[in-house]
C-alpha cells in the first residue's frame, strides 16, 4: 500500500502566495505548469486553493520560482521584505530596494 504523502493545507493561502510570486517574476501559468511537469486547469486549481500540494510539490514550486518554500506557506508573504531604507548624514534617505521589491510593496498597498 503506497504511503500518503503530508499534505501543505490552503489554509494559509498556498496557492494565493504562488500566483503572487508567479506574477512578481512575470511567468506566465503555462510555463510554471510546464515546468512543474502538470496542466494549466491544475495549477489553476492550486493559485486558487481549490487543490491541496504535497510538501515535495510546495518544495517544487519554490525551486521554479526561486524563493524559499516558506514563502508560500506565510500568512503574510511581505514579512520577507526587510526595510532597509538608511539616512545619511545629510538627512537624505537612501532607498537600498531592488525594484521588485517596490513594486510588490505597492501592488499590496494598492489592494
Amino acid at each position: 500500500m503506497k504511503k500518503k504523502q503530508e499534505d501543505v493545507t490552503s489554509a494559509v493561502n498556498v496557492g494565493s502566495n504562488v500566483r503572487l510570486w508567479r506574477e512578481r517574476k512575470q511567468m506566465k501559468q503555462q510555463v510554471l505548469a510546464k515546468e512543474l511537469g502538470i496542466t494549466g486547469v491544475a495549477l489553476s486549481n492550486i493559485e486558487n486553493n481549490k487543490a491541496d500540494i504535497t510538501i515535495s510539490r510546495l518544495f517544487q514550486i519554490a525551486a521554479v520560482l526561486e524563493v524559499k518554500p516558506s514563502m508560500l506557506v506565510s500568512e503574510d508573504p511581505m514579512q520577507y521584505f526587510v526595510f532597509n531604507n538608511c539616512t545619511n548624514s545629510n538627512g537624505i534617505v537612501n532607498n537600498n530596494f531592488p525594484d521588485e521589491v517596490i513594486a510588490l510593496v505597492v501592488d499590496k498597498l494598492r489592494k
